[in-house]
């Protein structure tokens, strides 16, 4: 018995090594749909949560349900209303903004000449000319996955519609293994916890980042918050995403002072948000370390794109569960 429990294992480990790479490969290939679908099931947990919150208060079922899918349909409609209309006006002034840009490198190279530097053979000019258009296209195509729109919109609606029978059946299919039920119980709270003290921690630092962007007169502070706010997510790496754009278009209205300005104050906000208020509200620290974190966001995002690396640290700790439930055979 001991010698096929050993020869098992690793047979076993094998065996999981090799699904694993096989699911990965089938995500990758369906990462356009998988990655938003993903992002949906995202959004129903933390929409679930506030309807369980109304049911606490004394709403009943129905009513709760009904007040968090309106809220959620009112919330995505507004934010897509308000980033359309952004995104719109961003892309008409894009050209004034090249300009801006092209002066300032022009009197930037003038001011490093007089120091006896020379960055003539910099193809800076050529670069800058490049990033209108490159930009504009990615946010147009952006607005026109309408797929993309569709799923994150309609699957979180039928997810928190159908949670209760799901959570029941799961319930009904785990009912003879108490031990991989406290496991999937356990992580399941864990990843749940993550992701509303993650969206908290993220919407205050997408308010800090708007308001600094806004005190300095930086234009479309609002779409740059949320867009701070969202790619917040992304460990270590989603904060200079978010932060840079808004840093050039400072240089570019105002000059380097503000654009040093917004790198520094978001930086405050950043170490506030993540050093300061992510731990008082965790109160605990995840079991990933910061190495297999940013390994994480690689993967994931490899594999599924932007929506893999949004969404790293709860993927992680899905296969960290199906790692602890499959380590002890039934």
């Amino acid at each position: 018995m001991n010698s096929s429990a050993l020869l098992s294992e690793p047979f076993r480990t094998v065996l999981m090594l090799a699904a694993f790479v096989i699911i990965c490969a089938g995500m990758k290939g369906a990462a356009t749909m998988i990655g938003p679908l993903f992002f949906a099931v995202y959004l129903a947990v933390i929409f679930g949560m506030l309807i369980r919150w109304l049911e606490r208060k004394g709403v009943p079922h129905i009513p709760a349900v009904a007040a968090g899918i309106v809220l959620f349909i009112a919330i995505i409609a507004g934010i897509t209303i308000l980033m359309a209309v952004y995104i719109s006006q961003l892309i008409q002034q894009l050209p004034l903004y090249q300009a801006g840009l092209e002066s300032r490198v022009v009197l930037f190279t003038a001011m490093a000449r007089d120091q006896g530097i020379d960055i003539a053979s910099v193809p800076v000019s050529d670069l800058i000319s490049v990033i209108p258009g490159a930009f504009g296209s990615a946010l147009a195509g952006l607005g026109n996955s309408i797929t993309i729109v569709l799923i994150i919109v309609i699957t979180p609606i039928f997810l928190i519609l159908d949670a209760g029978m799901f959570l029941e059946t799961l319930r009904n299919s785990l009912e003879g293994r108490p031990d991989v039920r406290a496991k999937i119980e356990k992580l399941a709270r864990e990843i749940i916890r993550y992701l509303v003290i993650r969206s908290e921690v993220n919407c205050a630092t997408g308010i800090g980042i708007g308001v600094l962007l806004a005190f300095i007169g930086v234009d479309f502070a609002l779409l740059w918050a949320f867009l701070a706010f969202l790619l917040s997510f992304i460990p270590y790496l989603g904060f200079w995403i978010a932060v840079i754009p808004p840093a050039l278009l400072a240089w570019t209205q105002f000059g380097p002072a503000s654009a040093i300005l917004v790198i520094l104050g978001g930086v405050v906000i950043n170490e506030i948000a993540e050093n300061i208020l992510f731990p008082q509200l965790a109160g605990y620290e995840l079991k990933i370390s910061p190495a297999v974190v940013l390994l994480s966001v690689f993967f994931w995002g490899w594999i599924l794109g932007i929506f893999g690396a949004l969404l790293a640290v709860p993927l992680t700790l899905c296969l960290k569960l199906l790692y602890e439930v499959s380590g002890k055979p039934a």
